[in-house]
């Protein structure tokens, strides 16, 4: 009896490992041969059946553009902190062509007025008469807000993806335990944003990122400013912005005597006596305060106001 014989796949024909027929495949002790069509296929990759040519090199979605940075940015505790603070800041700086955002830390879930649906409703509306660019919650917990490693990886993230030039952030001392919360999240945040293994994490925006600028804002407190910023021009769409939120300017019941200095049937009346207050020290109608965080990068054109 012959040695064994074995047959190629697709072929009737028996042939001799010793004496293989032109183009069989070579044999490889413990693995059996493979198709002739296998082994003969170019490297390099060839048009699909039934697609064009032309296709196979053209990508088949455009690569996702980033939107441009944003100018300001404010990093807010509750939904309506950022209008109550500095939305005339944020007038203004929509008025004069600036790209205005803010990030809302939670949903205010937990405040005795507004449930989170109607508080994000008024959101939307004050978003829209501010026209800011970018308005985002990140529905970390009201009332149980802490400066934790993953509360400051998420804003980090949104650091990143909108690369504020500006970024305000609550003031650490004020008598509201989740705007001093913030307040220190807003600040280790801004750092960890301009780590570069930090932002080439898994799922994160590869794009490291730190403001040029962060200033304090003031909720609660009324202290020496570092800066007044003159609001007068933009005072109006500040009121309409602050009247969005209707939950938490027209109290349904006078039970809630907390010890904020707004905790009245006329919180708009405070506000704009305030407002007037800071602006007297600038000699405008209405101001709002700021405070620094770390010196001004001042050069001499910037000390005497000009070239």
């Amino acid at each position: 009896m012959g040695p064994p014989t074995s047959s190629l796949p697709g072929s009737s024909q028996a042939l001799s490992p010793r004496t293989p027929s032109p183009g069989t495949p070579p044999r490889y002790k413990g693995r059996p041969p493979l198709p002739p069509a296998v082994l003969s296929a170019p490297r390099r990759s060839a048009p699909l059946p039934n697609r064009p040519p032309e296709t196979q090199t053209q990508p088949t979605t455009p690569m996702p553009q980033r939107p441009p940075a944003l100018d300001l940015l404010v990093v807010a505790a509750h939904p309506d902190d950022a209008e109550f603070s500095v939305g005339g800041i944020l007038a203004c700086a929509k008025a004069t062509g600036k790209r205005t955002g803010v990030v809302d830390l939670t949903a205010g879930e937990m405040g005795t007025y507004g449930s989170a649906a109607q508080r994000a409703e008024e959101a939307a509306r004050a978003t829209e008469v501010l026209q800011l660019d970018f308005r985002t919650n990140l529905g970390l917990p009201d009332a149980r807000l802490e400066d934790t490693p993953p509360h400051r990886e998420a804003l980090a993230e949104v650091l990143r993806s909108t690369r504020p030039r500006v970024v305000l952030l609550h003031d650490t001392q004020d008598r509201h335990p989740d705007h001093v919360a913030a307040g220190h999240l807003g600040r280790h945040a801004c750092f960890l944003a301009g780590l570069v293994r930090l932002a080439e994490g898994p799922g994160l925006t590869p794009a490291p990122h730190r403001p040029t600028r962060m200033l304090t804002f003031y909720s609660n407190r009324q202290p020496q400013a570092d800066v007044v910023v003159d609001v007068t021009a933009g005072w109006e769409v500040k009121l309409r912005a602050v009247e969005a939120h209707s939950s938490q300017v027209h109290r349904e019941s006078k039970a809630d005597r907390s010890e904020h200095p707004e905790a009245t049937s006329d919180i708009v009346g405070r506000m704009t006596a305030r407002a007037r207050c800071y602006g007297a020290q600038i000699r405008a109608d209405f101001g709002e305060p700021l405070g620094l965080l770390g010196p001004l990068d001042w050069t001499a054109a910037d000390l005497f106001g000009g070239p």
